[in-house]
């Protein structure tokens, strides 16, 4: 049978062994391991009415272009959409079915992981909840870019928010359907499957109310243990309690985004190949094109759980991860390869701002766009209710000289809440805002590395709620990662202007997030005045490796793990053996940080002023060469030696 989907060249129809898939011809496709078994689809259980519904949607030339299946965690959904591709696969009808989960959440991710034309067929979306940064793109420039002819089918836990069915066009293009429980026959069925004795189901079936997953999870229990309460999260203790070998590594798994062998083989699994196999068949686990990860719902269980038990495992388990996940992002040659480390240095990063923004509990709030001509009153308005004349005059000329720069959240009376997120070439656009005067010398004084861009974020505002902390600015700087992920790895600075009230709300949020209050020489904030008001501009420098070296270095101070043991990351010191602490100068700081962020890697003289001093090639090694001088003094022999000259080259931090 040929495969009916794919996603690049190597994914493979995903399955949810708990749900199951339709039964396979096993003489066309022979078991040649245990593992193979372990890994055939499996029956697809009292869905037959959605399957039906679902291929009749894709059939249907002249209805609904879009369908979104909802449903609890768990309930079924991946099956479904598994079980519809390889229908649709076996009618000869093009399809794709993409992981939300495995794509990184930008337009180029989306379009990059569609790889080619599904005309006349169907593009099925699972876990579309990981890609709500992306709803406005998908409603206003994806699918609307798609052939008549294809059907669209995206699903998650979530319902579609208001924007799909309240904004015109959209009217009567779009049908939803929830995926609900399992019914009592085909719960019977499906537990019969798993070898649940005939007196055991019905009492099975009514403690999980027909809910697939929580109906696999109780079988793996003896009825015995088994909790009363058939919610996953006590059932994933009782789990735990019953699985004494595998309960270390399942622990682990809850820690990690995905589990693989050679993390198992770095935390002293004995067996890494047989526990990894054993962790593959539980009711715990699901399967990733490459590696296993926990189920979501059972996750934030186990790992709560696991935290509060043994915070020292736990903290080790991350820092096992990380040192092999720096290794996937050094070695990573591609955009896909790249996007698939930086996920998995994101989801051991503890800081909630910056976990919530990419790995959501729930779908973050959805519809932010790129504002129009006819957004342009409210805008406007908003910013006259909240700020002074002055500053409604300054963002009337960003609106005419750079409404690109603008992004808004629709509501149902006009736009809810507005931001504006500018870059290096809308500063000239708009160079009588003193904001953007003062900026664009702060460019000059520190110029941006050659390839390199930064984001200047002038103002969030709520309709409701002005600056002051509301779910419209939550959103606002959930919307500003995904421009983040677009620009990486080009974005290397994020200033954000501020004034002395949004420094009182928000200072403690940003410092943890490595921004800093721009000062002058005397250490005293540099102030911008806006009419009579002073304003004062945070900066946050990701450093030479953008986001991953962002990334790199708020996971370096929750583990204490920095790249190189000896920098102190939080005080910009470096930490010599005898436990005293030296200062070191901004530049001596980002030279360490440079070298070690690829340690045993020479980097050239002209490299080096490129990515720390932002001076062009040729521009002088004596600067480069001065400063390393001055570093080893500081550190003394037994680190100045790590620092070391390659001849004809320039220099490398050595791994110690």
């Amino acid at each position: 049978m040929r495969p009916a989907y794919h996603l690049g060249n190597e994914l493979q129809p995903e399955m949810e062994p708990a749900q199951g898939l339709p039964v396979e011809d096993d003489s066309l496709n022979p078991a040649r391991s245990i593992g193979d078994l372990l890994r055939r689809p499996a029956r697809l259980f009292g869905r037959e009415a959605e399957l039906e519904a679902l291929a009749a949607f894709v059939a249907d030339r002249e209805g609904p272009v879009l369908l979104q299946l909802h449903g609890l965690p768990g309930v079924g959904k991946s099956a479904l959409l598994a079980a519809a591709a390889a229908l649709l696969g076996d009618e000869g009808r093009p399809c794709r079915l993409i992981d939300g989960r495995m794509v990184e959440p930008t337009a180029q991710g989306i379009l990059d992981a569609l790889e080619g034309p599904v005309e006349g067929g169907a593009l099925l979306i699972d876990h579309f909840d990981s890609l709500r940064l992306l709803d406005g793109w998908f409603r206003r420039e994806f699918l609307p870019s798609l052939p008549a002819s294809v059907r669209v089918v995206l699903a998650g836990v979530e319902p579609l928010g208001a924007p799909w069915t309240l904004e015109a066009g959209w009217a009567g293009l779009v049908r939803t359907r929830e995926v609900g429980p399992l019914a009592a026959t085909a719960a019977d069925d499906f537990l019969a499957e798993l070898g649940v004795e005939a007196g055991q189901r019905a009492t099975l079936i009514e403690r999980a109310h027909g809910h697939p997953l929580a109906l696999r999870m109780l079988a793996e229990t003896p009825v015995e243990r088994a909790p009363a309460d058939a919610a996953l999260t006590p059932l994933s203790r009782a789990i735990l309690a019953r699985s004494e070998e595998l309960r270390p590594w399942l622990e682990a798994a809850s820690a990690v985004r995905r589990l693989t062998q050679p993390i198992l083989r770095a935390l002293d699994c004995p067996d890494p190949e047989a526990v990894y196999r054993r962790l593959e068949a539980s009711a715990l686990m699901e399967a990733l094109e490459d590696g296993l990860s926990m189920r979501e719902p059972v996750r934030r269980a186990v790992a709560g759980a696991f935290r509060a038990s043994d915070p020292e495992r736990f903290r080790r388990c991350r820092t096992t991860a990380w040192r092999l996940v720096r290794e996937d992002l050094r070695r990573a040659s591609d955009r896909r390869e790249r996007w698939r480390a930086s996920a998995d240095t994101l989801f051991l990063v503890d800081e909630p701002t910056v976990r919530q923004a990419f790995f959501p509990d729930a779908a973050p709030p959805a519809g932010w766009e790129a504002a129009r001509a006819e957004h342009g009153d409210a805008v406007l308005e908003m910013v006259r209710r909240h700020r002074s004349p002055t500053e409604a005059a300054l963002i009337a000329l960003w609106w005419r000289q750079a409404r690109d720069a603008f992004l808004v959240l629709p509501g149902e009376d006009g736009p809810a809440a507005f931001y504006i997120l500018g870059r290096p070439e809308h500063l000239a656009r708009v160079a009588a805002d003193p904001v953007a005067a003062a900026w664009r010398e702060l460019l000059v004084e520190t110029p941006l590395p050659r390839g390199q861009t930064a984001l200047f974020v002038r103002m969030i505002l709520s309709a409701a709620t002005g600056f002051e902390p509301s779910p419209a600015q939550a959103g606002a700087w959930l919307d500003v990662k995904r421009t983040y992920l677009e620009l990486h790895p080009a974005l290397r600075r994020v200033y954000l202007l501020s004034s002395e009230r949004e420094a009182a709300l928000y200072s403690g949020p940003l410092n943890r997030l490595g921004f800093e209050l721009l000062r002058d020489r005397a250490g005293g904030p540099v102030q911008i005045l806006v009419g009579d008001e002073a304003r004062e501009t945070f900066v946050l420098d990701m450093g030479p490796a953008s986001l991953d070296g962002w990334f790199a270095q708020l996971l370096g101070l929750e583990l204490n793990a920095p790249e190189a043991g000896f920098i102190d990351l939080a005080g910009r010191r470096a930490r010599l053996p005898d436990g005293e602490s030296v200062d070191l100068t901004r530049k001596e700081f980002e030279l360490l940080q440079f070298l070690a962020a690829a340690p045993g890697v020479a980097r050239s003289r002209d490299e080096i002023l490129d990515q720390v001093w932002g001076l062009p090639f040729g521009a002088g090694s004596n600067v480069v060469d001065a400063v390393v001088r001055d570093v080893r003094r500081k550190l003394g022999p037994q680190l100045a030696a790590r620092v070391e000259a390659v001849r004809g080259v320039g220099y490398r931090l050595s791994a110690g």
